[in-house]
């Protein structure tokens, strides 16, 4: 029997941080793109192992990270996880995504949680309107899990999952993995 599930290709895809924690949503990505394009510091082994392109780009090093952002062309999605270092670079991430592209940004918990404290119901309208967040993106808010002793830290599978269910659910503006509240 055939699934009727069509899988979405991307004729261009950026992965912002990709080769880290979200390896194994650049191994998926590259599946369903004619161009994956990784962009972060050391993006050569990962880039080479998966035929994408390597994009050797340092946020802190602003004016270099600009040039080649301009280089890129247009892109179908991009999936970035900025740090605060690198706030700087959504805008221009906006300005390249194609016509229709999707843009999904990861928030770790921290700023998840500056997320809520701006905004007391995690709704996607509320959520689309901080001032940090572009209203065109899909949001990844990663938490944690909480124990019977405390909490941990999610694992790199477990943000991957979250990552992925946001890429494939274009209609999914928000996406929580685990948890933001404090366990009983």
């Amino acid at each position: 029997m055939k699934s009727s599930v069509m899988i979405e290709r991307f004729d261009r895809a950026l992965l912002v941080g990709g080769t880290g924690m979200l390896e194994a949503v650049s191994i998926q990505i590259a599946r369903r793109s004619d161009q994956l394009t990784l962009a972060c510091r050391n993006p050569g082994p990962l880039a080479k192992r998966l035929d994408a392109v390597p994009l050797s780009l340092d946020w802190g090093k602003r004016n270099v990270a600009l040039q080649q952002l301009e280089s890129l062309s247009s892109q179908n999605l991009i999936v970035a996880w900025l740090h605060k270092a690198g706030e700087w670079m959504q805008a221009e991430l906006h300005r390249k995504l194609a016509p229709n592209g999707r843009l999904v940004r990861i928030y770790g918990s921290a700023s998840a949680l500056k997320v809520i404290e701006h905004h007391a119901h995690l709704n996607a309208p509320n959520v689309m309107n901080a001032p940090n967040i572009a209203p065109v993106a899909q949001i990844v808010l990663l938490g944690w899990k909480n124990l019977h002793q405390g909490r941990r830290w999610l694992t790199d599978a477990e943000i991957c999952a979250a990552v992925m269910e946001a890429v494939l659910d274009p209609e999914k503006k928000l996406t929580i993995a685990g948890t933001l509240e404090k366990g009983l």
